[in-house]
């Protein structure tokens, strides 16, 4: 993995992982977050746009490994 790029860094934030995490972190840290931000356990206004972020974090970083 060499430079990555700006949405792909978005997406390390997202997930609040360091560039550079293994397949296992990112697992942990989606699991983590999508329970936490869950429409049906987070009463927040913005939980389920948070959910959907998490998600497409997740799916943009598993990809970028996968490569």
């Amino acid at each position: 993995m060499t430079t990555l790029s700006s949405e792909i860094k978005k997406a390390y934030t997202t997930l609040e992982l360091e560039e550079g995490a293994s397949a296992e972190d990112l697992k942990k840290a989606y699991n983590k977050l999508s329970l936490k931000y869950h429409p049906d356990k987070c009463n927040d206004a913005g939980a389920e746009e948070k959910c959907k972020s998490i998600m497409n974090a997740y799916t943009l970083i598993k990809e970028d490994l996968e490569m």
